[in-house]
């Protein structure tokens, strides 16, 4: 068998010069010859009427003659060298055909069919989206058209609710009776179902009409349904008679000898507000919802209550500011299913003075002071702060009205738990409040004393503290600096007096104070949840655990320093997280602590 030679495969060279050079005989022969571009093959021409009649229509005479005719061009059609005329009418190119590939399948077109792909994508995805925001739109304006004509203007919520007892909400249009009917059966047709009136009603003219209905001796741990509409003396709302009300529901809270598992969620309302995570809030099916602060961003908070303008000014800005964060459709859709809790705090500047000085008038700091001076400091601090007064009317809360004023509660959440929700004011309880607490915590036998406040126990702000030296060039400038360096001094100086007066008048009632007592009494089981670093972190200290939550929208926020000694442990480091925190507390008496969200 003799050997065959492999046949060399063909290098890059020789293929570019076949390609190239046979392209441009190609292109060279259709510039010369026109036909090149013609339809040379194809299918025959179809024959019309006319031809097919002219056809049936020869002489028979004829048709032998034709026959062998064409039994002869059969023959020798594949033989003949003689051109041929051919009639077909659809063709196909091979020069055509090269060049359309070539356009299509060039790298530049392919770039230019795929952006035009992903530019269609894109306008599909835009149209898409857009079509959803019209949905929401249109149920939005369908929802805001049926609760104008319910006489609603924001809410329902529900708040203050406990084992037995319960609080529906609701601002109005106009002064009337908010009309309110709950059931433990959607139908509202069983021998639960009650129906109750509050007055909508406002303080002076310009407050918002504001209502809320308390419902009593109800079943711990169940599920009630509820519609509420107003009802004015003119007859323009007619109440729940003419069927336009709003319906939501609420789950009662366990008892305090209740057994079982039990869930709350907690959040910070920051700059960028709610975001898309509180949509998610009611699939956790918690028992209820806690604002660490207020409606408001924090700095929001502080620039209202620390500008200039009058207390009334203040007061209708930030009454503006809550009725805007009521106007979100998730929050308003969430309010409806599920009860809402705060914590609230005051950031306007001198609001921990203002408190320490009221309590110090009262005497409610354990300090003495004759009834002239008392009468006389006790009318110059009453009333409520513009930010606790408009929080009170446009929340499902109750704000005390005794001499301090304030809306801190203890909830009670089964056996195993119950929570203390703080009001203070630039992270200061007060006097009274601290009473409260301690005492309440030396009462408690739960297994967990859950204290729920804005201020931090562990951590503290990093504060910048370089300083840049200016040189200086002429015995002036060292002069004036100099002058400038004794007034520095006189102010740090004024400080640390101004700060040594408060000391000595806020005798109990930081947060220090509340960490003294826990460790020196050997209070167990406490675990503060805060929300000034709003990030999420987990520390365990002598004094109990601390949970910080975090926003429900990821934001920069300052740096805090962990300032626990070593005997504190640090589970989690502060990290900023879009979302929620849900803690339950479970029968078996495990507290389980659950961060939601993207981050």
């Amino acid at each position: 068998m003799s050997d065959q030679s492999e046949v060399p495969l063909p290098t890059m060279d020789e293929l570019t010069r076949l390609l190239f050079e046979g392209l441009k005989d190609t292109m060279e022969e259709a510039k010369r010859s026109e036909s090149l571009l013609g339809p040379l093959y194809g299918r025959p021409k179809q024959m019309t009427i006319e031809d097919l009649e002219e056809k049936l229509n020869e002489s028979s005479s004829d048709e032998e003659e034709e026959d062998d005719d064409d039994d002869d061009d059969g023959e020798d059609e594949g033989e003949s060298d003689e051109e041929i005329e051919f009639e077909y009418k659809y063709g196909f190119n091979p020069l055509v055909h090269l060049g359309m590939y070539m356009k299509r399948n060039n790298p530049k077109n392919i770039a230019i069919r795929e952006k035009m792909r992903t530019d269609a994508i894109r306008m599909l995805q835009k149209r898409a989206s857009h079509s959803l925001r019209q949905l929401e739109v249109k149920d939005e304006i369908e929802e805001l058209s049926h609760k104008m004509m319910t006489g609603l203007s924001f809410g329902p919520a529900v708040g203050m609710v406990s084992g037995s007892a319960a609080t529906v909400w609701a601002s109005t249009v106009r002064p009337g009776s908010l009309e309110v009917e709950i059931s433990r059966l959607p139908t509202f047709d069983d021998a639960s179902t009650m129906l109750q009136f509050g007055d909508c009603a406002s303080e002076r003219e310009g407050d918002p009409c504001v209502g809320s209905v308390k419902f009593e001796n109800l079943e711990s741990s169940s599920k009630y349904y509820y519609r509420c509409c107003l009802k004015s003396a003119d007859g323009a709302f007619p109440g729940l008679c003419a069927e336009k009300f709003t319906e939501g529901t609420f789950k009662t809270l366990p008892d305090s000898d209740e057994h079982g598992d039990a869930s709350f969620v907690l959040g910070n309302v920051g700059s960028a507000g709610f975001g898309e995570s509180i949509k998610s809030i009611a699939r956790t099916d918690p028992c209820m919802v806690v604002f660490l602060g207020s409606l408001l961003p924090p700095k929001l908070l502080t620039a209202i209550g620390d500008s200039p303008d009058s207390s009334k000014t203040r007061l209708n800005n930030f009454r503006k500011k809550i009725e805007h964060a009521w106007c979100s459709h998730d929050l308003a859709a969430l309010a409806q299913s599920v009860p809402f809790f705060a914590a609230f705090n005051d950031s306007t500047k001198g609001s921990d003075d203002n408190l320490a000085a009221e309590e110090s008038a009262l005497g409610l700091d354990g300090s003495k002071s004759s009834s002239k001076k008392k009468s006389r400091k006790s009318s110059s601090v009453t009333g409520s702060s513009p930010a606790l007064k408009s929080f009170g009317e446009l929340f499902p809360t109750e704000l005390i009205r005794k001499p301090t004023r304030h809306v801190y509660r203890k909830i009670d959440f089964g056996i195993n738990c119950e929570i203390f929700l703080l009001d203070t004011r630039c992270g200061y309880l007060g006097a009274s409040q601290y009473k409260w607490l301690t005492g309440g915590l030396e009462a408690s036998s739960c297994m967990w004393k859950v204290i729920v406040c804005v201020p931090t126990a562990l951590f503290e702000r990093e504060v910048d503290r370089t300083v840049e030296e200016v040189a200086a060039a002429t015995e002036e400038e060292l002069s004036q600096q100099a002058e400038a360096a004794k007034v520095i001094q006189e102010k740090a100086r004024q400080r640390e007096k101004s700060k040594e007066k408060k000391k000595k008048r806020k005798k109990k009632g930081s947060m220090a104070d509340v960490k003294a007592y826990i460790k020196d009494n050997n209070v167990g089981g406490v675990v503060f949840i805060t929300g000034e670093t709003r990030s999420n972190a987990v520390v365990k200290s002598e004094f109990g655990y601390e949970f910080c939550v975090g926003n429900f929208v990821t934001e920069q926020h300052p740096s805090f320093n962990f300032v626990g000694g070593e005997a504190n442990r640090v589970y989690m480091e502060t990290k900023d997280n879009d979302g929620f925190s849900k803690f339950t507390v479970k029968d078996n008496k495990a507290l389980v602590y659950e961060v939601y969200g993207k981050g």
